[in-house]
């Protein structure tokens, strides 16, 4: 399910290979036994290839003695490592310059942020800014956020989506047969999804439609009323599935459950390889929402 070319599977202790719908929206974790040889290729800013993907290592922490004890004469060394798609890691990073647009599009702002990937469904953007020491994926957060879009990793490329057209789509799969959690709770998405209000041009307060009478506002300045209504329109996580490995699944897709379409809101294929005896796990675990409005 999960494969480091050039390496041995019995070398990966735990790996989750991550679909989201975010900025970044495919990242790779593990913890991978290492010795004098292979220690260079998990270093930060390396890059290793996932599954076909190159992945670029942007955090590492070593683990010594993992499982309590030497391999023969040497103590079982491994690193917990974190990373991004090489061709989008470095928006992940602080800026060394500022960036500020005007009038242009999602991809220009992945592209003046050292990103080298396509985007599919193009977005148009009125403005956005990237200070000195601002990191681009909160600014990109924000502007999909007015958009009421998502990002998602497909191919190599990341593609745009509006959350109407991404709850429109044909599911993937069906899971009627599956246990899940639940995690409905309107008070929660109450206080969690705030009604957006402004102020007009002409004084006016204006603001995004209120779904419920206890949800609780918030003041974001110089905004019209297509971004208010935009903003408060969000997918809200309503079931957790655990269980056996769906590995085309992706974040993005729509899934249907008991006959109700829920989109998969993060996708996480998970390998441990057991230590001290313990047995191989491999499963997929999958949160699913829907649009709050």
């Amino acid at each position: 399910m999960i494969e480091v070319a050039n390496m041995r599977g019995d070398m990966i202790l735990s790996a989750v290979l991550r679909s989201d719908l975010a900025p970044i929206p495919y990242t790779f974790e593990a913890q991978v036994r290492v010795t004098q040889d292979t220690a260079a290729t998990f270093k930060d800013n390396a890059v290793i290839t996932v599954n076909s993907t190159a992945f670029r290592i942007v955090h590492t922490e070593p683990i010594v003695n993992v499982g309590g004890g030497p391999q023969g004469k040497e103590p079982i060394n491994a690193v917990s490592i974190t990373a991004y798609p090489d061709s989008i890691a470095d928006v992940a990073r602080p800026r060394s310059q500022a960036v500020a647009f005007e009038n242009t599009s999602l991809s220009g702002i992945y592209r003046a942020c050292g990103a080298n990937v396509p985007i599919k469904g193009d977005l148009p953007v009125s403005g956005c800014a990237c200070l000195i020491g601002n990191i681009p994926t909160f600014q990109i957060a924000r502007v999909l956020q007015e958009e009421s879009s998502v990002l998602m990793w497909r191919g190599g490329s990341l593609q745009s989506m509006s959350l109407r057209d991404l709850m429109a789509q044909v599911p993937v799969d069906s899971m009627d047969g599956v246990d899940s959690e639940g995690v409905v709770s309107e008070f929660i998405v109450a206080d969690e999804v705030p009604v957006y209000y402004s102020v007009a041009a002409d004084g006016s307060i204006i603001s995004g439609p209120r779904n419920n009478p206890w949800q609780r506002s918030e003041y974001a300045p110089r905004k019209s009323a297509r971004a208010l209504a935009a903003m408060g329109r969000v997918l809200v996580r309503r079931r957790v599935i655990t269980g056996k490995v769906r590995p085309t699944i992706r974040a993005g897709d729509v899934v249907s459950i008991r006959g109700t379409p829920l989109v998969a809101m993060t996708v996480a294929q998970v390998m441990k390889n057991g230590t001290g005896g313990d047995a191989q796990q491999q499963y997929t675990r999958i949160w699913l929402g829907s649009l709050s409005s």
